[in-house]
């Protein structure tokens, strides 16, 4: 599937397939391989390491399967890494997530560069090869648990549970839904027994140190989100919208049954007119150019929220992209960011948007405590760890919303500059949930 999805996405000339064989592997799987990376079109290359596996294995004394077959893995990513170098190319990791959660991988091998599958359940990806058109890769497939990864041996702790089951249950997992409290409701409403439950959350938690290794893995947003709210959020991907990545990442949103999805933009302009084209129903956005927008194009938006409270002449690091509503001449007194939602979204699905807030502010009030944050801003952000540490000591995130004085005084100062023509009352830009 990874070599499949790396050549419709770069192109069969761009993508390397690497065989490494030995004698642990049955030939008729190589045999299929093969095949496949020939009707793929991509490049290949083979490379022989059963001579090593054999050599390594009779000296440290290996004789289990599993542990040979760690070994083996070890081998390969390194045969794997040593060719990316020399070709100058990026490593795509092969786990997916039902792998990913329950820790059936060697710790950092076979994970890549970048794991294409890291967010797809072992169902989601055979699903996924049936859409595609080579479902028959599937026949290899155990169809229990027990054999996470059909070469790398049993796992006993899983016997008696199926594929379906185990992807459920980390799912489920991955949404937050086993809490204490609400655990015997979860199983019963998917049919789970406890004790199944209870194994595979500990399975999880004991791999848990296997993440600080894992690379990057994207995000994919149509699993099981059939049923949940949909809600599209558009922000400048900056560091002050970090929060909302991080929630993203640790999809805190499923709790509430909401898939959230970003769009990044690269100014205000571009988000008051997806707004106003009902491309995006929220956006984090300058408070003066949101407002700005309300008032001379009549967009159907309002402002539930301020996001960041401190204004902008108090902050440093200010992205150059998000200027658009800047007020010349004017040193802005007012909180610089506030979240804004279209009114059609605050009318139908008003608890959504008031639990999206939720989950935001959850985070942003513990967001400095978060251990070396700074240490995270400077290096994903480019930016000189002083400069960071002072914009967090002088940066409020906030919970509340906009008062009467203060768009009043927003719009005095839009209004004396010519920057709007008329003056609307709070009420007209400024929406307060109950």
């Amino acid at each position: 599937m990874t070599a499949y999805l790396a050549r419709e996405a770069l192109g069969p000339e761009n993508v390397i397939g690497i065989c490494v064989m030995n004698d642990y592997v049955p030939k008729d799987e190589y045999v299929r391989a093969n095949a496949f990376v020939d009707w793929l079109g991509i490049q290949k290359r083979e490379v022989d390491v059963t001579d090593m596996l054999n050599q390594l294995a009779v000296s440290m004394d290996i004789t289990e399967k599993i542990e040979i077959s760690t070994l083996n893995c070890r081998i390969i990513d390194t045969v794997i890494r040593t060719q990316c170098r020399k070709s100058g190319a990026l490593f795509l990791g092969t786990v997916n997530a039902s792998e990913r959660m329950t820790g059936w991988y060697p710790k950092g091998a076979l994970v890549g560069d970048f794991c294409p599958l890291g967010d797809l359940f072992k169902i989601d990806v055979m699903n996924l090869a049936v859409e595609l058109g080579i479902g028959y890769l599937c026949d290899t497939v155990s169809k229990s648990a027990d054999q996470i990864c059909s070469s790398c041996g049993n796992f006993p702790k899983f016997a008696n549970i199926s594929f379906q089951e185990l992807d459920t249950i980390l799912s489920l997992y991955d949404m937050g839904r086993f809490h204490s409290d609400t655990m015997e409701k979860t199983c019963k409403e998917y049919s789970l027994e406890t004790d199944m439950v209870s194994t595979v959350s500990r399975q999880i938690q004991s791999q848990m140190h296997k993440n600080d290794v894992f690379p990057h893995f994207p995000r994919y947003y149509f699993q099981s989100t059939s049923s949940m709210d949909h809600i599209l959020i558009g922000g400048v991907p900056a560091h002050y919208n970090l929060p909302w990545y991080l929630t993203l990442k640790e999809k805190c949103f499923h709790q509430y049954n909401i898939n959230c999805i970003w769009r990044d933009f690269t100014s205000t302009e571009e988000m008051c007119e997806a707004l106003r084209n009902n491309e995006i129903d929220l956006a984090v956005i300058l408070t003066e150019g949101i407002v700005e927008d309300i008032i001379l194009h009549d967009s159907d938006t309002k402002i539930v929220q301020i996001f960041i409270e401190t204004p902008r002449a108090s902050g440093i690091l200010t992205e150059t992209d998000d200027n658009n509503g800047t007020v010349p001449n004017i040193i802005p007194q007012w909180p610089s960011h506030v979240i804004a939602a279209r009114n059609y979204v605050i009318d139908k699905k008003s608890q959504t948007v008031k639990d999206v807030l939720t989950v935001i502010n959850n985070c942003t009030k513990s967001f400095k405590d978060i251990p070396s944050i700074d240490l995270q801003i400077a290096k994903r952000y480019g930016k000189e760890l002083e400069e960071v540490d002072y914009w967090l000591d002088n940066t409020q995130w906030s919970q509340r919303n906009l008062t009467s004085e203060e768009i009043t005084s927003i719009q005095e100062n839009l209004l004396k500059f010519n920057l709007i023509d008329k003056v609307l009352p709070h009420s007209s830009l400024v929406f307060n949930f109950a």
